[in-house]
């Protein structure tokens, strides 16, 4: 997938210190995400998922020319490059109204960058989030 962005908007640190936001100028990203599912058992479902993102400052606002002359700090602030998740999901009837539901997430998001320039200019991200839910109950109650 491609999208074009028009009068981006990212934070950067003023002439007086202060934290500000402004048009840095137009971009593009390009995306390719795939994604599966499988099913093999009742009850169970697994999923995985990827993206990959290139997305690139093209045409900075005049003032930010500067912060983007390089390539390495062309990067949209704030869009990761990679981004993975996992999961799995069980679910099992222990009665006539009451289930057991088990699910398991792991999820990676790549690396960005918070803005632009010296001090907003740092990286994020790069970090896995997990979660591990067991759920025994009605639909309205657990």
């Amino acid at each position: 997938m491609a999208t074009r962005w028009h009068d981006i908007q990212a934070d950067f640190v003023d002439g007086n210190g202060l934290p500000a936001t402004d048009n840095i100028g137009n971009g593009r990203i390009h995306s390719v995400a795939v994604r599966a599912g499988w099913r093999p058992l009742a009850g169970l479902r697994l999923d995985l998922g990827y993206v990959f993102n290139d997305g690139r400052v093209t045409d900075p606002a005049p003032l930010f020319a500067a912060a983007f002359a390089r390539a390495s700090l062309a990067q949209i602030p704030n869009v990761a490059r990679h981004a993975a998740r996992g999961s799995v999901d069980y679910t099992r009837a222990l009665s006539d109204s009451v289930d057991l539901r088990i699910a398991a997430l792991v999820q990676y998001i790549g690396r960005s960058r918070v803005g632009i320039g010296p001090i907003l200019g740092g990286d994020q991200g790069d970090y896995l989030d997990s979660s591990l839910t067991l759920r025994i109950g009605k639909p309205d109650l657990g």
